[in-house]
């Protein structure tokens, strides 16, 4: 279950808005809390007049009262205590030896934020990652978001990705509802025990997703439909092998007493349509993996997974699976 979750902030209230579903799941399992804001040094591109900015080591005392007010305010709705951290952004060699290290790719040296965490989450152990998609602005996929999607690329726990409201009031957490897309590999079933561990503390009921991805031989088809629409298209022993495979993955929660249901869809934009039942059927929480059975070469960025997060209005869990060994 969860024992420690970890926070990243930026000191902007679009990055306060994981804190309420932060609290949320730390009351349930009654775990620690890690606010940690990373600290980087003036970039070499800002002219040396600009000595009032937050990248100067002036911001450091500024970013250290952030994080104690906000661990004090925090604290006061969480017994078992906050723990916080300011940490210094790695310099460039060490970024390089870490990227060479992790066998990540030069991306992650425009990343230095995104390592720090990582690096914290790892020497912490972290059980889960809790990060709103945006900070520091408008709701664009900007600077806490490339943070973001670069930090699910390197760590091996859980991220829970939030999307801020810029106007309406955050909406309280409910996790009642999980939707679990999976493609019958193993790359995606691995977030199945993610999912289960956060609906044991909801009593969440789940819905299993299955998604076959390809072209549809007929433009005149729909982007997506049913597997019951796919007379003429899709073959008997196709929809037999989807439904059935459903089924075994559905065993593991039945075995618990907890209540499942699956469905089965054939299209070809399986983001879209993953969005589109989450609406249509009230989901709380789409869980899903980073990649899935084309492997390691559909990582995150322009993935279902990068469609997914950056178009869903509701809480995204995802999981990155270790690579198989060789």
């Amino acid at each position: 279950m969860y024992h420690d979750i970890l926070v990243p902030l930026d000191g902007s209230t679009f990055a306060e808005q994981a804190l309420p579903h932060a609290l949320f799941f730390a009351r349930a399992a009654k775990a620690r809390l890690h606010l940690v804001l990373v600290h980087e040094p003036m970039p070499m591109w800002v002219p040396s007049s600009a000595g009032d900015s937050p990248a100067t080591s002036e911001a450091k005392p500024v970013e250290q009262a952030y994080l104690d007010g906000m661990v004090e305010k925090v604290g006061r709705q969480l017994p078992q205590g906050v723990e916080s951290a300011l940490l210094e952004a790695p310099t460039a060699g060490a970024l390089a030896e870490y990227a060479v290290r992790q066998g990540f790719s030069a991306e992650i040296l425009d990343r230095p934020v995104a390592v720090a965490l990582a690096t914290y989450a790892a020497k912490q152990s972290i059980d889960l990652i809790v990060i709103a998609t945006h900070g520091r602005g408008p709701l664009t996929w900007s600077w806490f978001g490339g943070v973001a999607d670069q930090l699910v690329r390197q760590v091996h726990m859980p991220v829970l990705f939030i999307r801020p409201e810029e106007q309406a009031a955050p909406r309280e957490p409910s996790y009642r509802h999980i939707l679990i897309p999976l493609d019958a590999s193993p790359f995606s079933e691995a977030v199945l025990e993610h999912a289960r561990n956060l609906g044991r503390l909801t009593d969440a009921r789940f819905t299993l997703l299955h998604v076959v991805e390809d072209t549809l031989p007929a433009p005149a088809l729909t982007e997506f439909m049913p597997a019951e629409e796919l007379a003429g298209v899709a073959s008997a022993p196709w929809r037999e092998q989807a439904e059935g495979y459903l089924r075994q993955c559905a065993t593991r929660f039945q075995a618990e007493g907890v209540q499942v249901e699956t469905t089965t869809v054939y299209g070809v934009s399986p983001a879209a349509f993953i969005l589109d039942e989450a609406h249509r059927r009230e989901a709380d929480l789409i869980a899903l993996t980073t990649h899935g059975a084309r492997g390691l070469r559909r990582m995150l960025l322009g993935s279902v997974t990068d469609r997914v997060i950056r178009g869903s209005d509701i809480p995204v869990l995802v999981f990155r699976p270790p690579a198989p060994a060789t």
